[in-house]
């Protein structure tokens, strides 16, 4: 059949009404499922793994690390300055600028995100948070230290014996410190890296200001009231909010589920 020649039959308005129908059912199915993912991904404190979190995180996580450096350099003159150097130290320079900035701000943009009422929003948690995560990166960093210590030694002395490092890579070749800690319970590998109570509130709230500070208008800690107690929460403030909001609306409708058409775009039978 000559193709060249072949004019192509245009549907009738009730076909382009039942694909316009069908289309809108597609981007339907589409909104509802992002919103159901978005919502378990808060509440579940995974938040910054979403794109609107990663992109609130790429704003956020460069001013931090000059916030970590600078505060690298003011432990320095606290330790050789007289009486006991500041209690946030040992959380604060326990990692690099790098490291340590990215742990503050995911945790502190999955805490902001949670669903109004949770406890984890409060700084307290979100303080403790921060040492939880900041404790299971020097404790993964350790081990791998150490493994690697082993494996030296063994290949020294011609004896190479079982080596959990490379067994542990390979199985988790994109591990990350949560899978570590995880792991680790089941060897009983983990090293416990002790900070006090202090360290750990005056740490984790020293990060928590420097995030503040260093991303003026993002965050913001609040005075609430829940179940019938006044709490500080950290928050996200209004403007970011609402540019999330707005964002969650575009990725809503920008990946409709496709379905199959019900008029093809040219009809060359």
């Amino acid at each position: 059949m000559d193709i060249s020649t072949h004019q192509p039959v245009a549907p009738t308005a009730a076909q382009i009404a039942r694909q316009v129908e069908w289309e809108m059912i597609g981007v339907r199915r589409a909104v509802a499922a992002f919103r159901e993912t978005s919502d378990k991904a808060e509440a579940s404190g995974r938040g910054h793994e979403t794109r609107y979190g990663q992109a609130l995180l790429r704003r956020i996580a460069p001013r931090m690390i000059e916030a970590v450096e600078t505060a690298h350099a003011e432990s320095i003159e606290s330790i050789a300055g007289r009486g006991a150097p500041a209690a946030w130290i040992p959380v604060v320079t326990a990692l690099s600028p790098t490291v340590t900035a990215a742990i503050t701000a995911s945790v502190c943009t999955a805490a902001a995100l949670l669903p109004v009422g949770m406890t984890g929003r409060t700084v307290p948690s979100v303080a403790y948070g921060i040492c939880r995560a900041l404790r299971d990166q020097i404790e993964l960093r350790d081990w791998q230290a150490q493994m690697e210590e082993r494996r030296k030694i063994a290949r020294e002395l011609d004896e190479p014996g079982p080596d959990l490092l490379s067994l542990f890579r390979l199985t988790y070749p994109a591990a990350t410190a949560r899978q570590w800690r995880a792991w680790a319970k089941k060897v009983e590998a983990m090293k416990f890296t002790g900070w006090t109570r202090a360290q750990r509130e005056h740490g984790g709230a020293k990060l928590i200001r420097m995030l503040c500070d260093s991303s003026p208008g993002v965050f913001k800690v609040e005075t609430v009231m829940e179940q019938g107690k006044t709490k500080n929460v950290l928050s996200l403030s209004d403007e970011v909010a609402d540019k999330i909001v707005a964002d969650k609306q575009i990725l809503e409708v920008a990946t409709p589920r496709l379905l199959p058409m019900l008029v093809p775009p040219n009809d060359w039978q």
